[in-house]
């Protein structure tokens, strides 16, 4: 008798672990299945995508970005956005003289990396300008191929306070009417600009000459777009 109800007690024993185990089983899948698909939407490719998508596959035309227009969206419509958005966290915010910066990160599978940054005016709160990061490379004949030859370029050189280095150049390309502004550099050492000048940065801006000199009051060294060359033919020297 004592033996047939320690069999029954074990048997008991047995079912409940086999239950528990399946339950177990049914728990680390869906955790599994979870973790799969929030690693889809955080890997570098996801980002490389959403980065391109406003070159290829805008969801807004320029200068809007993911719905924030400069120069119409305020500050709350741009954070609600921004807020709406999961794969990315607002990082910063803060006030200056006379404009507001609010500034985001991308939220990757295992780190955050800097996603980009928004401005706008104190006075009214409107946006003026978005600067989403680039972690991917662009180059400058997909964006003459998509919004056409570029409004002005500003060069700007670079002086180091060292008689052993020299200088370096920026070049920043403009886009009036759409809004868009990039700074890239050459391939090479010689200070050509050409289809293959690569974009580092990324900038809308509201899309006016006078939205544009909001965005950067510095005025000077800008020239009217005359088509690829070596610098010299936009600072004085020949074509």
């Amino acid at each position: 008798m004592r033996l047939f109800i320690y069999m029954r007690i074990f048997r008991s024993i047995n079912q409940f672990g086999i239950v528990i185990f399946f339950l177990i089983i049914f728990a680390l899948g869906a955790c599994n299945k979870l973790d799969s698909e929030n690693s889809i939407a955080k890997t570098p490719e996801f980002y490389s995508d959403l980065q391109k998508a406003w070159l290829d596959d805008p969801y807004c035309n320029p200068p809007c970005w993911q719905g924030i227009t400069p120069g119409f969206s305020t500050k709350e419509e741009a954070l609600e956005v921004l807020n709406n958005i999961d794969y990315l966290e607002i990082s910063s915010q803060s006030e200056h003289y006379n404009f507001g910066a609010i500034e985001w990160d991308w939220k990757l599978i295992y780190k955050y990396d800097r996603g980009g940054r928004f401005f706008y005016s104190l006075e009214d709160e409107l946006v003026y300008a978005i600067e989403p990061s680039l972690i991917i490379e662009i180059q400058l004949n997909e964006l003459i191929e998509r919004y056409g030859e570029p409004s002005y370029i500003k060069i700007n050189y670079h002086e180091l306070h060292s008689e052993d280095s020299e200088g370096w150049y920026t070049f920043r390309i403009i886009w009036i009417e759409d809004g868009i502004s990039i700074i890239g550099a050459p391939d090479n050492d010689i200070m050509v600009v050409d289809e293959d000048f690569r974009v580092l940065t990324l900038t809308f801006f509201t899309p006016t000459l006078e939205g544009y000199h909001m965005y950067d009051s510095l005025n000077i060294n800008e020239y009217p777009w005359k088509g690829y060359g070596n610098i010299d033919m936009y600072l004085g020297g020949t074509d």
